[in-house]
This record gives structure tokens, C-alpha cells and sequence, in this order.
């Protein structure tokens, strides 16, 4: 949702782009924290190239080249995406207990 209002705001108003820059870390670090973390933890134990190391740096990236809507939406994305799996996971899990 803040998301969604980050948009509106930037779209509607002309911001400075330091202003835009803040309001997307917002909600970036709002969804993205455990991402962020665990890309951190497994950087220091040496296994780099996951899906959580990846889906940091192309966010990180979006904001370095100021697409910072880019990279806080690469974020949202993902973890939308990992809802849906464990949800699918979930039910497909359900199922088969069922017919066990």
C-alpha cells in the first residue's frame, strides 16, 4: 500500500529526486528487510548466488541508477511471488495428506 501511495505521490507532485529516493526506501526496506538479510548471512558463509542474492542486487542496482520505483517494485514482486509458492506448497501439501 505504500507502495502504491509512493507512486501516486511522485506522479502527481513534482519531488526532488532525494525525496523520491526516501520514499521508495520506505517501503523497500518495509518488504525487503529479510531479503536483504538473508542475502547478508549467506554472502558471509560464502553460497553468493541464490535467489535472495540476486533479487538484492537488482533492486540495489534500480536505486544506484536512481530507478528507484524499479527497485523497490523488484522487491514487492518477489515477495509476492514467494507468497504464492508457499501458498501453492501449502494446498498442494494438503492435498496429498488427503489422499494419504
Amino acid at each position: 500500500m505504500l507502495f502504491v501511495l509512493c507512486l501516486i505521490l511522485e506522479h502527481a507532485i513534482p519531488l526532488p529526486s532525494l525525496l523520491c529516493l526516501v520514499l521508495y526506501l520506505i517501503p523497500y526496506l518495509l518488504i525487503g528487510r529479510e531479503t536483504l538479510w538473508i542475502s547478508a548471512k549467506r554472502i558471509v558463509r560464502g553460497a553468493v548466488f541464490d535467489e535472495n542474492f540476486l533479487m538484492s542486487i537488482a533492486s540495489i542496482g534500480a536505486f544506484c541508477v536512481g530507478q528507484y520505483e524499479e527497485g523497490a517494485a523488484v522487491m514487492l514482486l518477489y515477495h509476492f511471488g514467494e507468497w504464492l509458492e508457499n501458498r501453492a506448497v501449502g494446498r498442494t501439501r494438503a492435498s496429498v495428506k488427503a489422499l494419504l
